[in-house]
């Protein structure tokens, strides 16, 4: 994290009439904030599901979030855009991806509702440390397939780089959107700062009127 981005979340969570899971939501889902992906994982102390609901769903902000584990007092939902996630996850690459992951539940196990159930029941596994990282997740937080290949392939070594994710190709496009991803969290957080509510950032998000170059 570069020291202004330090020095921005220290000064937003210091300012004590802001709500935790408001800060907490834009500091780990910034780029899907900001139209830059189309999921993002979000891990907050166990709160009541009707908080998080709340949040997202106001002035019908286009978010939908599905619980995929509670661990240690912990809750980590997929915060994620619906029809973009299921457009993504029916390209034939990701398809034949699942597929040679041996998914064995049938085909219907690589539409969005079926993918979601396994990963749940794999990730809440792995959180448990009773069972492997559910390399379907990566799927689910739209990373690009040849990544997610690419960290099975070598058992999470060797990558080019690693950020928001590890990098097993297109390196310098990946780092200049990791550094996007960091704009936005910048910026974001600069306009909840301001003033703004959860529900009027979305609200820009939704009128593409957040930009980063």
């Amino acid at each position: 994290m570069c020291e202004e981005m330090r020095e921005e979340v220290f000064a937003l969570l210091k300012e004590e009439e802001k709500d935790f899971v408001e800060c907490q939501f834009v500091l780990q889902c910034a780029p899907l904030i900001a139209g830059l992906k189309v999921s993002n994982l979000f891990i907050i102390p166990n709160v009541p599901s009707t908080s998080l609901r709340f949040l997202i769903n106001q002035k019908n902000t286009g978010l939908s979030f599905y619980l995929l584990a509670e661990y240690a007092g912990k809750a980590a939902y997929l915060i994620y855009r619906k029809e973009e996630l299921e457009s993504y996850i029916r390209q034939d690459k990701i398809q034949h991806a699942i597929e040679s992951w041996c998914l064995t539940e049938g085909k219907d196990t690589f539409c969005l509702s079926k993918l979601l159930i396994y990963a749940r029941k794999r990730y809440t596994a792995y959180c448990l440390k009773e069972g492997a990282f559910p390399h379907e997740l990566g799927v689910l937080l739209g990373y690009p397939i040849e990544d997610v290949s690419g960290f099975i392939e070598n058992d999470g070594r060797h990558c080019l780089h690693s950020g928001y994710w590890k990098v097993y190709a297109n390196k310098e496009d990946k780092i200049a959107l990791f550094r996007r991803y960091e704009e936005a969290k910048i910026m974001l957080i600069r306009m909840l700062r301001s003033g703004c509510t959860i529900g009027e950032l979305l609200q820009i998000s939704q009128q593409n009127i957040i930009c980063v170059t």
